[in-house]
């Protein structure tokens, strides 16, 4: 089970994620993902890096097309290894001016600085998506 400061907890990280990218500042990383952390974007044509020093560089490279993320609809369980499990929604606006959305599939993981996302998973909803129960 989820405390209600753990999910405050995991909230504010899925937020502070929107603000470390859409501001540029990759030092920050750190307080979003942990240092094995994988970020996972091939089922939307992006890349599958492993590690913050990747992740960073990739981001450094100018190869992400987005420039604002508006996260919102978070819903986290408990899972019994001590981890979190984290669904939530993006809307996103694209360097071109076009608006897309994304869903972020996250486990998270309690480290001594507090919860970090340890995989995420982006994925985009199209107008072909059939829900199936998980």
């Amino acid at each position: 089970m989820l405390s209600t400061d753990d999910f405050v907890d995991l909230q504010r990280l899925v937020w502070l994620y929107t603000h470390v990218i859409d501001d540029r500042c990759y030092s920050r990383a750190s307080e979003v993902f942990t240092e094995d952390g994988i970020f996972d974007a091939t089922a939307v044509g992006g890349a599958r890096l492993q590690g913050l020093a990747d992740l960073v560089a990739y981001w450094r490279r100018g190869s992400d097309e987005t420039l604002i993320h508006l996260a919102s609809n978070i819903v986290a369980r408990g899972q019994a290894d001590g981890t979190a499990r984290i669904s939530s929604r993006s809307l996103v606006t694209l360097r071109s001016g076009a608006v897309s959305n994304a869903v972020y599939e996250d486990v998270a993981r309690r480290t001594s600085q507090g919860w970090r996302i340890a995989e995420r998973r982006v994925a985009v909803r199209g107008p072909d998506f059939i829900p199936t129960e998980s």
